[in-house]
Parts: structure tokens; sequence; C-alpha cells
């Protein structure tokens, strides 16, 4: 209640875990951080490509799917867009954001 932590919780703040920024995951975030600016730019398609680029380079992470998928879904393509999310559920199967989309095509 009075906002304490546990020990593990403490070494994890004294220690966190690095990130390699060079990384190819660190990169696709990267890419994904950029597409989603150039959806909230109203520039959706360059923002659904530059998604697909990196589903096409990172096909085994759950974020491009669900970001290319979220893409669709919004669009009114819920057909495609499902075949996105499903393939990030997949992946990861308490994807918030996959879920969240789908849940759109859903009502």
């Amino acid at each position: 209640m009075l906002g304490q932590i546990n020990d593990e919780e403490l070494q994890q703040a004294l220690h966190p875990k690095s990130i390699d920024v060079h990384s190819q995951e660190a990169a696709i975030g990267r890419t994904l951080k950029f597409a989603r600016m150039l959806w909230d730019a109203g520039k959706r398609d360059k923002a659904l490509a530059k998604a697909q680029e990196a589903e096409e380079n990172a096909p085994d992470l759950a974020g491009p799917h669900a970001l290319v998928g979220f893409f669709m879904v919004e669009e009114g393509n819920c057909d495609d867009g499902r075949t996105h999310l499903d393939a990030a559920l997949a992946i990861e199967p308490d994807h918030e954001g996959a879920l969240a989309a789908l849940s759109t095509c859903n009502q």
C-alpha cells in the first residue's frame, strides 16, 4: 500500500536488463514506431508499407503482424487483417494489441 517493493523488484531496478540497440528486435521496434507515427500523421499507405516491411524482416515477432493487422482492421479490411492478427497470436497468444484489434472485427 505504501509503494514498497520486494528484494527481487529492487534488484531489477538496480540492475536493469541491458538492451542491444543494434539488435534486429530493436530495429524492428523503431520501424514499428515510425509506422505508427506515419499512421497518426494520416499517411496510412506509407504506414502500412513500413509495418509490412517489418513483418517481412521479422516474421518470428508478433508485433509486426499485429500492427499490419491493426492497420487493415482500421481501414475496414477485417478479412485480411484477421490473417495477420492470427499470425501474431500464434506467436504470442496474449498480445494485447492483436486481441484488441481482433475484438473489433468480431463486433
